[in-house]
């Protein structure tokens, strides 16, 4: 996942990966009927990851609520009259409330997080790449309907 130098615009806004995109909520776990929703996300920090370009933050303890959290869908240019696969939705937290901890790692290190952690990681301020490798681990059923659907990759690179 590359965030280019001075991309103060490249945002992945707060969301739980479960629910990132309505491909990876609604029509996976209710049109599709999946039966198997896990999934482990791992990270691979290829360059140090700090505030000023753009490293994960958390909310503490998301991964114990009991309901996933309510996500709105953020404007996208729909100029190509995407399917509804693409829509990507944001979780609301409550900065008050929620205890966030931002995580800045080093080059090499490595975070993994279940699809129900409530994350995110702000733009690129800095003069050099922000880069990671992701990869996701998933039921056999839910990387074949991915693939079936043409879902292959994150919508904000």
């Amino acid at each position: 996942m590359p965030k280019k130098p001075n991309r103060q615009d490249a945002v992945f806004d707060w969301h739980q990966d479960k629910l990132y995109c309505t491909a990876h909520g609604d029509i996976i776990n209710d049109k599709y009927k999946v039966k198997d929703d896990r999934a482990a996300i791992f990270s691979i920090a290829l360059d140090d990851t700090t505030e000023e370009n753009g490293c994960i933050q958390y909310v503490i303890g998301s991964h114990k609520e009991p309901e996933l959290r309510k996500h709105v869908e953020i404007e996208h240019d729909n100029s190509d009259n995407t399917e509804i696969v693409n829509k990507v939705t944001k979780t609301l937290i409550d900065p008050d409330k929620d205890k966030i901890v931002t995580v800045p790692i080093k080059r090499g290190d490595l975070t993994i997080h279940g699809p129900r952690v409530v994350h995110s990681s702000s733009g690129n301020k800095s003069n050099g790449w922000r880069r990671s490798y992701m990869i996701q681990f998933r039921s056999q059923e839910q990387v074949q309907l991915r693939i079936s659907l043409g879902i292959t990759r994150s919508f904000n690179m």
